[in-house]
């Protein structure tokens, strides 16, 4: 009962959860969750410039694998057009 009361719209309440708990939790621990957000935001760039030459390559590899998935479907169309223009005749 209490997921479905949270949410109904007629009982608002995912509004009333926000402002009853939601909202007083992040007004105690704002300078911790940004923190938090910081430190993660700051790993993530570490990763990133640490790994940029994997993600390159990943990102290429990617590409080629894209072009030669288009090649094939366009083989397998044209062999299925092919077929079906052969069996008419």
């Amino acid at each position: 009962m209490f997921m479905l009361g949270l949410v109904m719209r007629s009982t608002h309440g995912v509004m009333m959860n926000s402002s009853i708990h939601m909202c007083p939790f992040f007004s105690r621990h704002q300078a911790k969750v940004d923190l938090l957000v910081g430190f993660a935001h700051g790993e993530m760039v570490r990763i990133v410039d640490r790994n940029q030459a994997e993600i390159e390559f990943a990102k290429s590899t990617l590409k080629v694998y894209r072009a030669i998935v288009f090649f094939l479907k366009q083989l397998i169309i044209f062999e299925r057009e092919s077929g079906e223009s052969g069996e008419h005749n």
